[in-house]
């Protein structure tokens, strides 16, 4: 039998030469209806592919600027599904980068800095219609971003643990800060920038997130109180989270601290809370008299003497008429009769205000009654006048002292105390004596001082050097003691920071604000004996980058205090995460249900 089709066609394979296949005649050309319709069909298709295409152009381009920050699209996962575009691209999809979207985030910035496409689709920072079809694939590490996602995740339960809080989960979010100008604000601005989820504002009332140079009265007196809430414990949570292994980011400092405890949790919702970085009552901490009253209380409830850690020291509130200037007259005239024993002592004291200074402000180097008689008899402010160290270790014959960082939490109202492991040396311009007591550039070391002496920076770039440069000096200079600065002397000083927290937690936010932070800056002097001496604490500390290693060392630290404290109780959204720049340098040194609750035994 003939075939009923001309030589040029071929029969499909499982088809038999009889088969009656509709739409075609004898000859074996296609019926002008049938080839119309495919070629409406095929038309339909073009369109409804142009048309899905367009429908997620649009609606990345609708959302660009939304509220919405870094989450996981499902709007564009349904059109995934609608328009057949599999999570898991196949060959041909490879072949057309433009059909595969997996993830998306959104930023609020009308700057346009950021409608990302994630992993794994490698798009450029600004995208349109054009560039979302010519992007390229890359390959994703699945693997390594869950251990980050998770890290993070862990990281925030065991801050949050130790606070009693158990963090909302947020889908969509979006925080408020107010940054205060003064004191480098444009570095704090800079570090919450890098949190996308985070936007600002002028208006204070409206801020999740308020900083500022000093403390806000007001913003603090309208915090809700909570100094009658009773935590309990959480043994089990404490011994789980110490007996966790393989921790990453620097957690050990915190998770294997003696001062951890994980209490109870309760639920805890973001969206609702402020935060002030500053805390109520911290002149109990940064006021030169308050400090050192409450230090001499606390040592000696202990049964130590307060001048094993602080200089000889006499505060004066009456002038020439108070009890303790009149006990400062005796110890001077003992100190006066030592000088025919011993020539190269000098008696030399440092007069500084008692309340409300920093900066190296109203600070006198004094070596007569006479002239300290008259300094204390003739102002508003009370004094400290403390005993000048005049065998302080030197650095090619200058002065300096070590300036290091604490951070207090007061959240949830639980007082936290955190111990900044990497500070700074800052050096005179001057080489030291005692002879000349007038020029402050041979005596103090404040950077408001030091930078309009022309030596400033001779020797050390921003006359700073780090805790490495002076282990390498100790060890040129000193090769026969074998002096290790890391494991002599900052042990020494990291306990002094915990006893001022120790002796004051109680004090500095009484009413427990709900919810407070706060950075401070700390100030020693060593002598010859490497013992370290504290001089002061300071409210404001400096973040001015005034030299190349403070332009590391600051940023890391900052970024470190709002790693513990921003991103835990104001996280990302779900599938966001925050990488450290570095690991975390913040040691927990102190919990009040940890060490609070012993010294209230003594």
């Amino acid at each position: 039998m003939k075939n009923r089709y001309s030589s040029n066609t071929k029969i499909s394979p499982g088809r038999r030469e009889n088969d009656n296949i509709p739409g075609r005649n004898l000859w074996g050309s296609l019926e002008p209806n049938i080839i119309s319709k495919a070629r409406r069909d095929l038309s339909s298709k073009r369109v409804q592919k142009k048309q899905d295409k367009d429908k997620i152009f649009s609606v990345e381009q609708s959302i660009q600027f939304s509220p919405m920050r870094s989450v996981k699209s499902s709007i564009l996962k349904a059109i995934e599904r609608e328009s057949h575009i599999s999570t898991s691209p196949s060959a041909n999809q490879i072949k057309s980068p433009g059909n595969f979207i997996s993830y998306i985030r959104f930023t609020k910035n009308s700057s346009q800095k950021a409608l990302k496409i994630s992993s794994p689709c490698n798009s450029p920072k600004f995208l349109s219609p054009a560039s979302l079809t010519t992007r390229k694939l890359q390959k994703i590490n699945h693997k390594k971003s869950r251990n980050r996602i998770e890290d993070d995740k862990y990281w925030r339960k065991l801050v949050n643990d130790s606070n009693g809080i158990e963090i909302q989960s947020v889908f969509f979010t979006s925080y408020i800060a107010y940054i205060g100008k003064g004191n480098n604000s444009n570095l704090v601005k800079k570090t919450i920038q890098s949190r996308n989820w985070w936007t600002f504002t002028e208006f204070k009332e409206k801020a999740n997130f308020v900083w500022t140079q000093w403390k806000d009265k007001p913003y603090l007196g309208a915090l809700p109180c909570f100094k009658d809430k009773n935590h309990i414990i959480d043994t089990a949570g404490t011994l789980c989270i110490k007996s966790t292994q393989n921790l990453t980011s620097g957690m050990g400092l915190i998770a294997n601290s003696q001062s951890y405890i994980s209490l109870a949790t309760e639920k805890f919702i973001p969206e609702m809370s402020k935060l002030h970085n500053k805390i109520e009552f911290n002149h109990y901490l940064s006021n030169k008299k308050d400090l050192f009253l409450t230090m001499k209380a606390y040592y000696n409830s202990i049964g130590v003497d307060v001048f094993e850690k602080v200089p000889l020291t006499f505060h004066v509130s009456q002038g020439e008429i108070d009890p303790e200037f009149l006990a400062f007259n005796e110890k001077f005239s003992e100190f006066e009769n030592r000088k025919e024993t011993h020539p190269s002592f000098q008696n030399l004291w440092i007069i500084k205000p008692g309340e409300f200074t920093n900066r190296g402000q109203g600070i006198k180097v004094c070596k007569t009654l006479q002239e300290i008689t008259s300094l204390v008899s003739v102002s508003e402010h009370t004094f400290i006048i403390q005993k000048y160290i005049e065998n302080p270790l030197l650095i090619a014959k200058r002065k300096f002292d070590i300036r290091c960082y604490s951070l207090i939490t007061c959240i949830n109202g639980i007082i936290q105390g955190y111990f900044y492991l990497d500070g700074y040396l800052r050096t005179t311009s001057h080489e030291f004596t005692m002879k000349d007591t007038n020029n402050l550039y041979i005596h103090l070391t404040n950077d408001a001082i030091q930078k309009y002496s022309k030596e400033y920076g001779k020797f050390e770039n921003g006359n700073k050097l780090s805790y490495k440069d002076f282990q390498r000096y100790l060890e040129k200079r000193y090769p026969e003691k074998k002096i290790n600065f890391y494991s002599e002397i900052l042990p020494q000083i990291k306990e002094i920071v915990r006893e001022t927290i120790l002796a004051n937690y109680k004090n500095i936010d009484i009413n427990r604000r709900l919810h407070c932070m706060e950075i401070f800056g700390y100030d020693f002097m060593i002598d010859r004996n490497l013992k370290p001496w504290l001089i002061e604490v300071n409210t404001n500390p400096c973040l001015e980058l005034s030299s190349k290693y403070l332009s590391t060392v600051i940023p890391s630290m900052l970024e470190n205090a709002f790693k513990i404290v921003l991103d835990c109780m104001f996280p990302p959204p779900i599938g966001e995460f925050i990488e450290f720049p570095q690991e975390n340098r913040f040691e927990l040194i102190f919990h009040e249900f940890a060490e609070g609750s012993k010294i209230e035994e003594v």
